[in-house]
């Protein structure tokens, strides 16, 4: 049982996986519109007439029916197909349905109690459609459509009925949020990008390169904004951010030593060529005090593998209430998370904390359609709705990422203070290099190149489900990247769209493939006739094509002996 319980014989995250993959029961859908399952005993010596087979409805993560099939003794290494009797057609076209089916035990066992789940699968039954959009949901609610705007030095204010909306031109930020003159979101801790993580122990392949590229200390410098007026009242505001960290730095005391440090390398300053990410992204503020996000992220160093990429936040700890819809209970991650059943949870925030030896990331939870903070208050339920406009990771701890990461033991902590609330396009998986074949597969892996993201903000009540139905309606961004080759390419989400683009302020053009600008210039892209939507990349001349190590089978990272020594042109890093 060695590396799945704690000291103490407690469960780790990590049992739950295990016993996922361990169970001997398989379930797999036949034809789900007709509800057949195919159910195969995995056991090679006994039948299935130890079990019950449970089974439940789940709309928008609440669960809406529960029954119990007689389930015939399957024999050992046979297949049997079942049906269990619903109807597709009476799901409603505007929620999302899932299946359970749990196999659990009749009577007392020696290991675990008569009811105790011994294996369960779930499967979505239907997709969410026809969701209204969030501006139609704001025109249908609000009478008075207008917002007002005021300026003090750097920092427009967004003003509506019963909210205020603060926006940083510094940084490109939502710098403070407040809902029926109570505060959310405080000055300065507005949603920024991140892509640090405290670093679990199986991150000894990649966490040395996470510091020395400065991502737990980005810092963040808008270089473009505008400000504009929609048909329908919103507001939309857009700006273009490139966050770099000043300076590289060293972690000193490794993955779990006694003694932990960072040192900050301050003669090796950060230069406008040195690891930074590009990100354009547009503010829609709407009529009702809801903001939606969305974003387009580049690096130029796109084949970089980060812990994690999206926004991060600080929200005051008295909305310890943290509701989700996604994964759950148990914190999980893109390689380790069929144990965690898709549904809607309530727990505290303090509960999602892991006692872990040595702090570490912890209390992820993938596939997350929305997830709330909010606190009880005398004139009912408030706070904050965070609701993805694609996929989505969350979560939520009393602790920043770096004060964490910094703790050699649970006991160097501080007392737990303001909720760090992580909103993630992607999080890299655990892989298994503390003890087994080495970092994350490639597809769990985050990448530093071209990634859209996006969420909605909304103030909480006392129907967080029907809140958090809404899809969203806010302009998306326009992404312009640079390969290592001077290869160009132009990105958005935005379905149909006619991109135009120039160089050097030449012949417009609609794009319609990647370009080769190894000479260097000015690239704008624009959509057709929304000349606000214009972004603009410049690229200078490149002199050289470095080469790259693009996959190494074995190798000592962090060491003399890393594999991207041997092309960096100098000897003395053999």
């Amino acid at each position: 049982m060695n590396g799945i319980l704690f000291a103490e014989r407690d469960l780790k995250p990590q049992y739950y996986e295990v016993k996922k993959v361990y169970q001997n029961i398989e379930v797999k859908v036949s034809d789900i519109k007709k509800g057949t399952f195919e159910i195969f005993n995995k056991y090679y010596f006994k039948s299935l007439a130890d079990f019950d087979l449970k089974w439940s409805i789940w709309e928008n993560g609440n669960q809406i029916k529960e029954e119990q099939l007689d389930l015939t003794p399957i024999a050992a290494r046979t297949k049997e197909i079942i049906n269990l009797p619903f109807n597709v057609e009476d799901l409603k076209a505007h929620s999302e349905y899932f299946i359970k089916l749990q196999f659990v035990l009749k009577k007392d066992q020696p290991w675990a109690e008569g009811g105790y789940v011994q294996a369960e699968e779930q499967f979505l039954l239907k997709e969410k459609s026809n969701v209204l959009s969030i501006a139609d949901v704001v025109l249908s609610n609000v009478d008075d459509k207008r917002l007002n705007i005021e300026n003090e030095n750097h920092i427009m204010l967004v003003k509506g009925e019963n909210f205020t909306a603060k926006f940083n031109y510094k940084d490109g930020s939502l710098y403070g949020l407040i809902y029926d003159e109570i505060t959310i979101i405080k000055d300065g801790n507005g949603p920024k990008l991140d892509a640090f993580r405290a670093y679990v122990n199986n991150d000894t392949w990649g966490y040395s390169k996470w510091y020395e590229k400065g991502l737990h200390n980005l810092n963040h410098r808008a270089v473009g904004s505008k400000v504009w007026a929609n048909e329908d009242g919103s507001l939309t505001v857009s700006f273009t951010v490139i966050s770099q960290a000043p300076n590289a730095a060293r972690q000193h005391g490794g993955t779990s030593g006694n003694s932990l440090s960072v040192e900050e390398i301050l003669d090796h300053k950060f230069g406008e060529n040195v690891f930074h990410f590009v990100t354009n992204q547009i503010w829609t503020v709407y009529q009702d005090g809801s903001v939606e996000l969305q974003s387009n992220i580049t690096s130029n160093e796109p084949q970089f593998v980060l812990p994690r990429l999206g926004y991060s936040m600080t929200i005051p700890k008295e909305y310890s209430k943290f509701t989700y819809y996604g994964r759950g209970p148990i914190g999980n991650y893109n390689d380790r998370k069929t144990a965690q059943n898709i549904q809607k949870y309530k727990r505290t925030v303090g509960e999602e904390f892991v006692i872990f030896p040595k702090p570490q990331d912890m209390a992820n939870h993938e596939e997350t359609r929305w997830c709330a903070l909010t606190k009880d208050t005398m004139q009912g339920i408030r706070g904050v709705v965070f609701i993805a406009t694609g996929d989505m990771t969350v979560s939520a701890l009393p602790y920043r990422a770096q004060v964490m990461a910094t703790a050699a033991h649970i006991y160097e902590l501080p007392e737990p203070g303001d909720i760090t609330l992580h909103l993630d396009a992607k999080v890299t998986g655990l892989g298994g290099a503390s003890c087994g074949q080495g970092g994350p597969l490639k597809h769990d892996r985050v990448y530093a190149g071209q990634h859209n993201f996006g969420f909605i903000i909304r103030p909480a009540g006392l129907n967080l489900d029907q809140i958090a139905n809404v899809s969203s309606s806010g302009e998306v961004p326009i992404a312009i990247t640079r390969s290592s080759t001077g290869v160009v390419k132009i990105y958005s989400s935005k379905k149909d769209a006619i991109i135009c683009y120039s160089v050097n302020n030449g012949i417009i053009w609609d794009y319609n493939e990647e370009m080769p600008l190894r000479e260097g210039g000015i690239v704008k892209a624009w959509y057709k006739n929304h000349k606000n939507s214009e972004v603009s990349m410049h690229f200078n001349k490149i002199e050289n094509i470095e080469t790259t190590v693009v996959f190494a089978s074995s190798e000592e990272p962090g060491s003399a002996n890393a594999a991207k020594n041997l092309v960096d042109s100098n000897h003395l890093t053999m």
